[in-house]
């Protein structure tokens, strides 16, 4: 069976790579230059950001293999440190039980691992799908077409999705309202603080907060600030001057932060999951031979990533 995978994030990894292993043969299509998606690290000039997913969890059991796998490969490792919340203008530790994991040197490791030897188009934007006898046929934003597929995965954000499977019978399943935006800034400083200071979940305008050199394999350090979702909507994607202030003043009024050397700030459209809508499940139409998977599939976690693309392995969408 041929099949076309529209996106390089996660799911999109961990299904063309499920799917190699079962003898298919597997095109991925990637608008970006690289993969991974929102398990994005930027290098930057003066340090290597991870500026979209800060962590991920591997609590299903039916990972656990390959979270075996991943570390004996140091494709990730544990990021291990007591979390602080910041709550009525209080900072103070607050642990957990739970175990972080992150990319190794880099978040976009396990995608990149998933996708050794894998085919991907670099730089290819499918803007339109069209029936091809009993397959498709993808047209790229060079009008270029490629044929031949037996199956189509969208392995995109929701919205994209929902734009791409327009005039398919599983798209106007996906909803509109489904992602939420985040604005996420890398500010370098010199200035000592407390070590103990690693990742602060917070509840005002910049809900989390992490010390980027203190996860295993990162040799500079910056501070990455998340937005949170109702922030990040009243700026707007325009707002990188005034967003960034606001990331100094909070870094220098709660960590205590004086001197902030360099900035980068970056707008993600597609971030957060809307809680306000239920997670959708498994998207496909077999029949047609037509699915949509994704993190946004099971409520939005990285973890989510890979459990839409098992339960799609494990339908009745192969056979």
């Amino acid at each position: 069976m041929k099949v076309a995978i529209v996106g390089a994030g996660l799911a999109g990894a961990y299904l063309a790579n499920q799917l190699v292993v079962q003898g298919h043969d597997v095109v991925v299509f990637e608008k970006s230059r690289g993969i991974g998606g929102r398990m994005n690290t930027k290098m930057l000039d003066f340090a290597a950001a991870d500026l979209g997913a800060q962590y991920f969890t591997l609590r299903d059991q039916r990972f656990e293999a390959l979270k075996q796998q991943w570390l004996q490969q140091d494709v990730i490792a544990p990021w291990i440190f007591t979390p602080y919340t910041y709550k009525n203008q209080q900072l103070a530790p607050s642990p957990d039980n739970e175990t972080r994991y992150v990319g190794m040197p880099g978040m976009r490791a396990p995608a990149q691992t998933l996708l050794d030897g894998i085919v991907v188009h670099y730089t290819t934007c499918v803007v339109g799908l069209q029936r091809q006898g009993r397959g498709w046929q993808l047209e790229d934003h060079l009008s270029q077409w490629h044929a031949g597929f037996d199956r189509v995965v969208c392995a995109i954000p929701a919205d994209q999705a929902k734009a791409l499977l327009a005039n398919t019978s599983i798209g106007t399943r996906i909803p509109t309202d489904l992602h939420l935006p985040c604005w996420a800034v890398a500010l370098h400083s010199s200035d000592e603080v407390d070590p103990a200071l690693c990742g602060i979940f917070s509840d005002d305008e910049f809900s989390w907060v992490s010390r980027n050199g203190t996860k295993p394999g990162r040799d500079t350090d910056c501070w990455i600030l998340h937005a949170s979702a109702d922030y990040s909507a009243s700026k707007g994607r325009d707002a990188a001057a005034q967003v960034a202030g606001d990331a100094k003043a909070w870094l220098r009024r709660v960590v205590g932060v004086k001197q902030i050397d360099d900035q980068y700030t970056h707008f993600w459209r597609f971030a957060r999951q809307n809680p306000a809508v239920a997670a959708l499940g498994l998207i496909q139409h077999t029949a047609e031979g037509i699915a949509a998977i994704g993190d946004w599939c099971e409520g939005g976690r990285v973890e989510g990533a890979l459990l839409s693309a098992h339960n799609l392995l494990h339908s009745e969408f192969f056979s």
